[in-house]
Order: structure tokens, then sequence, then C-alpha cells
């Protein structure tokens, strides 16, 4: 169609497949079927390069996933081994071939032992502690405190004044 409009005839109309078509009509359409047909190349190469990403991610995803499917089979393996391991220690326990247990009784009684110890370690140095915030220096001037109150008492009761009052209690 193209070929038509750049023939050396510029009338009005243009022949395309033997039909006679108004040149401007012809011209519009094309300058349309161009523009629509360079959208088209340029979404088609977006669209390409998405595709291109999205098979990239595809790969690196896929990659992860064998990566932990086979870290999880390593994990299974190994809880595997540790619960096997447990079932023979339990059966040879129940079967009597775990001496060792009576050793594990024995450091667990040292240990309760060693703690009760600590404790009252602990209690008497809080108790030391609480005696010595009344050190003898508190208890001296509370002693001085308590004399003079009776010091002080006592005069008031012999002074002339309150000789004839009564007694207070």
């Amino acid at each position: 169609m193209n070929a038509s409009l750049t023939s050396v005839t510029s009338g009005p109309l243009v022949v395309y497949n033997k039909q006679e078509w108004d040149r401007k009509v012809v011209e519009v359409q094309l300058k349309g079927d161009a523009r629509n047909y360079l959208d088209g190349q340029s979404l088609l190469k977006t669209h390409k390069e998405n595709l291109r990403r999205e098979r990239e991610t595809l790969r690196q995803s896929q990659a992860r996933l064998r990566a932990l499917r086979a870290e999880r089979q390593k994990a299974q393996a190994t809880i595997d081994e540790l619960r096997n391991a447990l079932d023979e220690e339990r059966r040879a326990q129940a079967t009597g071939e775990g001496a060792e247990d009576g050793g594990r009784r024995a450091q667990f009684r040292k240990d309760l032992e060693a703690a009760k110890a600590k404790l009252k370690l602990m209690q008497k140095k809080r108790q030391m502690r609480e005696a010595s915030a009344q050190g003898p220096i508190d208890r001296a001037e509370a002693q001085k405190k308590e004399e003079q109150e009776v010091d002080t008492f006592l005069r008031e009761l012999n002074s002339p004044q309150t000789a004839g009052a009564p007694a207070k209690q």
C-alpha cells in the first residue's frame, strides 16, 4: 500500500489490490497503522524484558527452594538421629544399662546442697548487714537519747514547780 502511495501518479485516488481508494483516507489509515505498529513493537520489547526478568526471578527462586529443601532434609536427618539416640538411651536406662544415672543423681544432690549452703550464707550476710546498720555508734546515740529522756523526766519530777503536781506517766 505504501508503494501505491509513493507511485508517480499523485492523483486523488490510490489503486490497491485493484481497488481505488481516496488518497487522504489511505494516508491517514497508513499513518495510524504505522503508529500502532511502532507502539506494538515498543510494547513487545517491554513484555520481552519483563518476561526475561520474571524467568530470572523464577530461576533464582527455584535455586533457593532447592537449597531450602536440601537444608530441611539435613535438619530432618539430624532430628531423626537425635530421636534414635534418645530412644536408645531410654531403652538403656529402662534395662539398667545406664550406670551413669546414679552419678547424675549424686551430682544433682551435690548441687542442691551447694545451693542450700549458698542460701544460708546469703541469709547470714543479710543479717550481719542489718546488725551493722544498727552499729555501735547508732546504739550509743540511742542509749544517750534514752538517758537524756530519763534525766529530763527526773529533773522535771524533782523541780520545785512540779513538786506538787501529779507525776506524768
